[in-house]
C-alpha cells in the first residue's frame, strides 16, 4: 500500500478508535446484552389468587417496595396534625394607638380653654372617630386637664395590651377590652366620669388584628407531608400464607409487587436496567482511569466488550443447561473466563471490575431464592475464583503454567464453595458431605474449565486486537527465541546495546504507567534489521574500518534509513506480534540522520542538499512504547561514547535528545504529555547513574552524538 494510502488508513482507525459515537454505542451495547441474558431471573413469578379463597403458595416480597396507599394515608394524618397559622397586623395597633393619642390632645387642649361645655361637646365629637354616647362626650368635656392625661394613660395602655395579645374578631375582642377595662379600673380610684370615658374609648379601639394566613398554612402542611416517609412493603415480609384466606389487604399487596398480575411488574426491570448500567459504568470507570489512553482507546473497549459477551453467553448457557435439578448447578460456570482473560490483555484493575460485573450476573442467573433476587453463593463462587484467575494469570512465563493457574482457580473456587455449603446448613442437621463434595466438584470442574477456555481463547484475542499479553510478551523475550538468538551471534555489539536499551526502556514506561514489559521486549527486537548489514553500524564493528568512511553519504544513509524497515519485515515473518513490530518500524519516527547530512553538505557546498533525503520516513511513534524506545536508544549510543560522565553531564545529554525530539515533533502522534517527558527524562538519567561504564568518547560533541546515530 503506498505511504499516503497506509496514512489515510491509520487516520480512519485513529478516528474511529478516538470516536464517542463508537464509545457509547459499544457500552450501550454490553448494558444491553446483560440487561437481556438477566431480565428473565430478574422477574418475580405470578400466581393466580383470589380474595375469600385460599392460598396456593406462601408469597413473600421479594424485594422493598413503597405502599403508596398507605403513604397517602400516613400524609393526610400529618397534614390534618397541623394547626391553622394566625398573624397579628401591628399596623392596626400603631393605628388605634395614634388615634387615641389625637383624642386625648384634642380633649387636653379643650380642658384648658374658655370655651362653653356645648362648644367642647361638638369639638370632642369631631375629633374622635368613633360613634359614642352623648354621655361619654359631656363627661369628657367636664374632665380637668389632669384628669383627661390619667385617661388617656390607661386607655392607652389598656388598648395595646389587648391588641398586642391578638384580637382574632370583633365579638372576642370587645370581650377581652371589657373584661380588661374591668380590671384595669377596679383597681383605680377614678371617678365615674372617668371611667365611662375610658371604657367606651377602650370598647371603640379594639378592633381584629389577627388574620388567617392561609398560604403559610399550606406551606406547613406541604412541609409536614414531606417530612412522611414512604410507607414501604420491607424484602422478606409474608403477604399471604399458604392455605390462609387471601384478604384484601394481602391481595393488593401481592398486586402492588406484579405477584398477581400475568404481566409483570415494571420495577424488577427498572432496577435491573439500573443494575446493569451502574456495573458497566464501573467496568468502564475501572478502564478509563487506567495510566493507559483507554478514555480514548475504542479497540480495546470492544476487546472488553466482546470478552465480557463471550463471559455472558457462558455463564447463560450453563443456567438454561439442563444441570439445574442438581443443587449448586451454577458453579459448575467458566465464572473466570472473563476476569482471566480482562487481566491477561487489559489489566488487573479492570479484571477486577469485570469480576464484580461477572460475579453479579451469577447472583442473577442461579438464583434459586424467591425471596431475593441476588444469590449470594453463586456471586461469591465467581468472584472468587476470578479474582484467584486475575492474580494467578500474571504469574504465567510457560505455557505448562497454565496447570498451576488452573489448580489455583479451582482450588480457590472449591474452598469459597465449602464455605458457602457451611454457611448455608441446617441447624441441628448432620454435616452436609454430599452438598459439600457436590458444591466443590461443580467448582472445582468450572475452574478448570475457565482455565481451558482462557488458554484458548487467549491466542484469538491477541491477534485479533494486536494486543500482547504478559504471558506471550515473557516467551517473546525468551534469549532462545530463534531472532535472538541471530542479534546475539550475528551481531553482539547491537545485541549489547538493545539489552542496555531495554532496561532503560522497561524504567522510564513504567515510571509513567505505560506497559514496562512491552518497551522491554520491543527493545529487544527494535534494532534486528543491522543483522542484514552488521559491519555497517559502529556497535559492531570493533575497531575495524567503518566502511561508511569509503562511501558516499548518500549511500551511507540509505543503509541506515532501510534498518528498521528491513526489521519490521524479518518480525513480520517470523510471526513476530504487530506492537513489536510497530516499535521497530517507528522508534526512529522521521528524525534526522545529521552526520550524514552535514557530511553531504561538506562534500557537496555548491549544490543543494535538502534534509528530507536524510531523514526517516517514519511513521513517527503511536504509543509511548515506542517514543520512549526511541528515546532510550539514542540515549544509550551518545552515552557510549561519553568518557567518566558525571551525574549532570547525563542529565543534562538526555534532556537535551528529549527536547531535540520533541521541538522536532516526533511526539506529535503519540499521547506523550510534557510531564511524562519529565518524568521519563529523570527516570532514565537515574538507572544511567546505576549502570554506567565508561564509553569511548568521539572528538567533538556534535560528530560524537551523530556518528553514533550514524551508525545505527
Amino acid at each position: 500500500m503506498p505511504r499516503s494510502g497506509r496514512s489515510d488508513a491509520r487516520a480512519v482507525l485513529r478516528a474511529w478508535n478516538a470516536s464517542t459515537v463508537v464509545r457509547i454505542g459499544l457500552l450501550l451495547a454490553l448494558w444491553g446484552l446483560l440487561f437481556t441474558l438477566a431480565l428473565p431471573h430478574a422477574r418475580p413469578t405470578a400466581y393466580e389468587l383470589k380474595v375469600g379463597e385460599p392460598s396456593p403458595v406462601t408469597l413473600v416480597a421479594p424485594y422493598t417496595v413503597e405502599d403508596p396507599e398507605e403513604t397517602q394515608r400516613a400524609r393526610q394524618r400529618a397534614e390534618a396534625g397541623v394547626e391553622p397559622v394566625f398573624r397579628r397586623d401591628d399596623r392596626i395597633t400603631a393605628n388605634q394607638i395614634e388615634v387615641l393619642e389625637r383624642v386625648f390632645a384634642e380633649a387636653k387642649a379643650l380642658a384648658s380653654s374658655n370655651l362653653p361645655a356645648s362648644g367642647r361637646i361638638e369639638r370632642l365629637k369631631a375629633a374622635v372617630p368613633y360613634e359614642l354616647a352623648d354621655e361619654v362626650y359631656t363627661a369628657m368635656a367636664r374632665l380637668s386637664p389632669q384628669t383627661v392625661e390619667v385617661a388617656r394613660a390607661i386607655t392607652v395602655n389598656t388598648v395595646e395590651q389587648i391588641l398586642l395579645e391578638g384580637v382574632t374578631d370583633q365579638a372576642t375582642g370587645v370581650k377581652a377590652a371589657r373584661e380588661k377595662v374591668d380590671e384595669q379600673l377596679v383597681r383605680s380610684d377614678l371617678g365615674r366620669s372617668v371611667r365611662t370615658v375610658v371604657r367606651a374609648l377602650v370598647l371603640a379601639s379594639v378592633v381584629p388584628n389577627v388574620f388567617y394566613d392561609e398560604a403559610e398554612t399550606e406551606k406547613r402542611r406541604a412541609l409536614a407531608r414531606s417530612l412522611v416517609k414512604p410507607v414501604t412493603i420491607e424484602q422478606g415480609t409474608v403477604l399471604v400464607e399458604k392455605g390462609a384466606l387471601v384478604t384484601p389487604e394481602g391481595y393488593r399487596k401481592a398486586k402492588l409487587l406484579g405477584l398477581v398480575e400475568t404481566t409483570p411488574s415494571p420495577w424488577p426491570m427498572l432496577g435491573l436496567a439500573g443494575l446493569a448500567a451502574m456495573l458497566v459504568a464501573i467496568l468502564w470507570a475501572t478502564l478509563a482511569s487506567t495510566g493507559k489512553p483507554s478514555r480514548r482507546d475504542n479497540r480495546t473497549l470492544l476487546m472488553l466488550v466482546l470478552i465480557a459477551a463471550v463471559q455472558m453467553i457462558a455463564l447463560k448457557a450453563v443456567a438454561l443447561w439442563g444441570l439445574r435439578t442438581y443443587p449448586y448447578h451454577g458453579f459448575v460456570a467458566p465464572a473466570a473466563l472473563g476476569a482471566s482473560l480482562i487481566a491477561a490483555l487489559v489489566g488487573k484493575r479492570v479484571a477486577l471490575a469485570g469480576a464484580m460485573l461477572f460475579a453479579t450476573l451469577a447472583a442473577l442467573l442461579y438464583n434459586e431464592s424467591f425471596e431475593l433476587p441476588l444469590d449470594f453463593r453463586y456471586a461469591l463462587v465467581a468472584l472468587a475464583g476470578s479474582v484467584a484467575g486475575v492474580y494467578s494469570i500474571g504469574r504465567i512465563t510457560q505455557r505448562h503454567h497454565f496447570l498451576l493457574t488452573g489448580f489455583t482457580v479451582s482450588g480457590v473456587a472449591s474452598a469459597a464453595a465449602a464455605v458457602v455449603v457451611l454457611l448455608t446448613a441446617r441447624h441441628g442437621a448432620a454435616f452436609p458431605w454430599p452438598e459439600l463434595l457436590m458444591a466443590m466438584g461443580f467448582a472445582f470442574a468450572g475452574g478448570w474449565l475457565s482455565t481451558v477456555l482462557t488458554v484458548g481463547l487467549l491466542p484469538f484475542f491477541e491477534n485479533a486486537f494486536g494486543v500482547l499479553s504478559s504471558v506471550r510478551l515473557v516467551m517473546l523475550s525468551n534469549p532462545n527465541h530463534p531472532l535472538l538468538r541471530k542479534l546475539l551471534i550475528e551481531t553482539p555489539g547491537t545485541y549489547h546495546h538493545s539489552m542496555v536499551v531495554a532496561n532503560l526502556a522497561e524504567a522510564a514506561a513504567e515510571a509513567i504507567g505505560a506497559n514496562g514489559l512491552l518497551a522491554r521486549v520491543g527493545a529487544y527486537y527494535h534494532d534486528i534489521g543491522k543483522t542484514k548489514r552488521p559491519q555497517y553500524f559502529i556497535e559492531n564493528q570493533y575497531g575495524a574500518e567503518n566502511p561508511h568512511d569509503r562511501l558516499s553519504p548518500y549511500l551511507s544513509k540509505r543503509i541506515i534509513l532501510a534498518h528498521p524497515y528491513d526489521g519490521a519485515a524479518m518480525l513480520k515473518a517470523h510471526k513476530i506480534p504487530k506492537p513489536i513490530r510497530d516499535i521497530a518500524e517507528q522508534h526512529h519516527g522521521t528524525t534526522l540522520l545529521k552526520y550524514f547530512y552535514h557530511k553531504a553538505k561538506q562534500q557537496h557546498p555548491d549544490s543543494e542538499v535538502r534534509e528530507e533525503d536524510f531523514r526517516y520516513p517514519g511513521p513517527k511513534a503511536q504509543t509511548k512504547e515506542a517514543a520512549i524506545v526511541g528515546i532510550c536508544d539514542c540515549v544509550e549510543a551518545a552515552v557510549r561514547s561519553m568518557k567518566r560522565p558525571t551525574p549532570s553531564q547525563l542529565d543534562h545529554l538526555v534532556r537535551r535528545i528529549v527536547k531535540e525530539r520533541l521541538d522536532d515533533g516526533q511526539f506529535h502522534e503519540c499521547d506523550l504529555t510534557l510531564r511524562e517527558l519529565e518524568v521519563i527524562s529523570r527516570t532514565i538519567v537515574e538507572a544511567l547513574i546505576g549502570m554506567f561504564h565508561s564509553r569511548i568518547e568521539y572528538p567533538a560533541d556534535v560528530r560524537r552524538d551523530e556518528s553514533s546515530a550514524a551508525a545505527r
